[in-house]
């Protein structure tokens, strides 16, 4: 999954309640310094969870190659987040669907397109 939308709009409080419907027990930290986390769970499955808001062009093949990226959104056993995939440039092509979070105009109300 894909997970647009600016800072503080929803998208690692989704993660969580995401994690926690597959069954992962472990507290999800955001993985804003160290770029992806990783959660076992179920047989031979892992939930990755990516933040990539301190990604850019200057270092983002460097950082995808250093986190083995395309070694784990290939295996099919695999559940793959990435917040702030807008810095992902090419993400569409890879089959990730996506998810924009936004605020709406409620107090502490928020809008979840899927597209």
């Amino acid at each position: 999954m894909a997970l647009t939308g600016e800072l503080g709009s929803g998208k690692t409080t989704f993660v969580r309640g995401l994690a926690k419907g597959l069954g992962i027990r472990s507290p999800i930290v955001s993985p804003t310094y160290v770029f992806v986390r990783s959660y076992p769970f179920g047989q031979n499955q892992t939930f990755y969870h990516l933040d990539l808001y301190r990604i850019d062009d200057s270092n983002r093949d460097q950082i995808l190659e250093s986190i083995e990226f395309q070694d784990f959104i290939n295996d099919l056993h695999n559940v793959v987040v990435v917040e702030w995939a807008e810095r992902l440039k090419g993400i569409k092509n890879l089959g990730f669907r996506n998810i924009n979070f936004l605020y709406s105009n409620k107090k502490n109300g928020r809008l979840v397109k899927f597209n």
